[in-house]
């Protein structure tokens, strides 16, 4: 493969759509900041809140509307920004998904470009095998062809370890997703 230079490397990074994954995870979490900051004060505002008896005067119940008017703006403002944080969340997910679509069609390209370098590799071993066959004995022969098959074998294993695999269909609202996973290594637990 050729040798990136710094500045390729990082347009790939952004062409990629990472740094807007990124971006749109820190939107969200400064989102969810403020929701945190905007509960505490309501928090606060709620516990100050004190109900007036029926024999208080008027300045006792003025205040108590105005309490009760800074506890509903604060419990409005607290669904607005949940109404925010969650189309925030569904933007930030829909380009996961996308970034994952993409990612996956590069890793079935990669490992059709893998299986090629494996196939090519094959066959200048069983081309090497052939000149070094010439001049020697059928039990030498014999030998060598035991070792070209192992390592043929070998390689073949190799060839049909994919980095995505099929895991099923699924039927969302008239469409089929196809899912993939990346599968562990052999000696890992699922």
């Amino acid at each position: 493969m050729e040798k990136q230079t710094k500045q390729e490397i990082e347009k790939s990074i952004e062409e990629s759509g990472y740094e807007e994954l990124i971006q749109l995870i820190e939107g969200y979490s400064r989102k969810t900041e403020t929701i945190i900051k905007i509960m505490k004060e309501y928090m606060i505002t709620e516990k100050r809140y004190k109900k007036p008896e029926e024999g208080d005067g008027f300045k006792v119940w003025e205040t108590h509307y105005d309490q009760m008017d800074e506890m509903f703006r604060k419990k409005q403002n607290i669904y607005s920004e949940i109404n925010k944080i969650e189309k925030e969340g569904e933007r930030m997910m829909e380009r996961m998904r996308e970034i994952g679509e993409e990612e996956e069609k590069k890793m079935r390209e990669l490992t059709s470009y893998m299986n090629q370098v494996i196939n090519n590799m094959i066959g200048k071993r069983e081309a090497e095998y052939e000149r070094n066959m010439e001049g020697k004995s059928e039990k030498e022969q014999e030998v060598m062809m035991k070792k070209l098959e192992k390592e043929i074998k070998e390689m073949e294993e190799l060839k049909t370890v994919e980095p995505v695999k099929f895991v099923g269909e699924k039927k969302k609202k008239g469409t089929k997703k196809i899912r993939y996973e990346i599968p562990k290594p052999k000696n890992m637990k699922k």
